[in-house]
């Protein structure tokens, strides 16, 4: 089973300020359909839905994890 991220996101860098950082998700999150931006859990989810035996019929598909933002 292979899994591969694609995550396009403002990132913190170093020397940015927590509210300038803040700002920039909140702006973010605004082109998001489910309004918020995706935490870690989201993924990890996913993941152990995959591996799960609920998903053992689930054959060849991508699973686009990002709160709708492609149908947008």
């Amino acid at each position: 089973m292979a899994f591969s991220q694609q995550c396009r996101s403002p990132r913190k860098r170093r020397g940015t300020r927590a509210a300038e950082q803040q700002s920039r998700m909140d702006e973010f999150s605004k082109y998001a359909p489910v309004g918020r931006h995706g935490e870690a859990d989201d993924i990890a989810n996913a993941i152990v839905y995959l591996a799960s035996d609920e998903a053992r019929y689930v054959t060849g598909q991508e699973l686009v994890v990002d709160g709708g933002y492609l149908v947008r």
